[in-house]
């Protein structure tokens, strides 16, 4: 059984694939940081039960049985558990989506980049902030990235 320790950050996504890949890019990108991995929406609800509470949770859309959109809301209705950062981490740049993620709570917007190094900023700007005071606002609500130089946050 592996035990959890705060700090931690979770990431949860039905894909292996996406997870090991995540896995590896935030070893390289947060070295003092843990990260521990779920592969659905109800493994997640059923950890934040059981454990000390993570520092920021990665969470996909698309998840089979409970989508990312449920357990976003199950978070940001149960008060001890409304206060956790939350990045919705997907393929997704519907703008429906980003909407959707942004009136329910989500902390940031993290679509799915094709260069694990655009996703290393991404997890260095975010481990930059002080999340649990940040106010999300729609002009800083999606994480993008324009250049291979430049880091920047928009709202589509």
């Amino acid at each position: 059984m592996e035990h959890f320790v705060a700090p931690y950050a979770l990431m949860v996504d039905d894909d292996e694939d996406d997870r090991s890949l995540f896995a590896e890019t935030f070893a390289h990108a947060a070295p003092q940081a843990k990260l521990h991995q779920l592969s659905s929406g109800a493994a997640l609800i059923q950890h934040l039960k059981k454990h000390p509470l993570p520092e920021m949770i990665f969470l996909d859309l698309n998840m089979p049985c409970m989508s990312g959109f449920e357990c976003l809301m199950h978070i940001r209705r149960d008060s001890t558990l409304s206060n956790i950062p939350v990045i919705i981490y997907t393929t997704s740049m519907a703008y429906m989506d980003i909407e959707e993620a942004f009136h329910k709570g989500a902390t940031f917007f993290l679509p799915k980049p094709s260069n694990l190094s655009c996703l290393a900023r991404a997890i260095q700007y975010l481990y930059s902030l002080n999340l649990r005071v940040h106010q999300t606002n729609k002009s800083d609500f999606v994480l993008t990235f324009p250049s291979r130089h430049k880091f920047h946050t928009s709202y589509l």
